[in-house]
């Protein structure tokens, strides 16, 4: 890397030179005006100074599982499952990691849904963070109930 930004750098400063030659001016003093007013080392020439106020993201970072429920029957009676069953829940982990905003994207049936929202409802979760700040974060949550599972 060296060699090649030495080699650009020379070949830059003996054209530069050659240039000032060429119009008769002193080589020295003209390759110290030619660089000094160079539109590459200023801002206004073309490179975009550092406006005040923007910040640079430091990243972000995802909620993170801290206490799972266990899933529970509303009714009075116990089910058992005869198969899998899968839901996938989209979700927003709220700045203080419970979950908000969710439904239910791959629905089973109505009353199963609402037992796995209200359980996924207490779950919590160590806040997702962006720039070291605690904020609101989607996730998505695959819940899967085994098949012969008794709730």
């Amino acid at each position: 890397m060296r060699p090649l930004l030495t080699v650009i750098l020379v070949t830059s400063s003996t054209l530069l030179m050659q240039a000032a030659i060429v119009r008769g001016q002193d080589s020295a003093n003209s390759l110290k005006t030619m660089l000094a007013s160079s539109t590459a080392l200023k801002p206004e020439g073309g490179n975009p100074a550092p406006r005040p106020g923007v910040t640079v993201s430091t990243g972000a970072t995802p909620p993170e599982l801290i206490h799972i429920a266990k899933l529970t029957c509303a009714s009075k009676q116990p089910r058992m499952t005869a198969r899998a069953l899968t839901f996938v829940v989209k979700l927003v982990v709220d700045e203080s990691g419970r979950p908000t905003q969710m439904h239910v994207d791959e629905t089973v049936d109505r009353a199963t849904d609402q037992e796995v929202l209200d359980t996924i409802g207490q779950f919590r979760y160590k806040p997702g963070k962006l720039n070291g700040k605690e904020v609101a974060y989607p996730a998505t949550v695959i819940y899967r109930i085994a098949p012969g599972a008794v709730y």
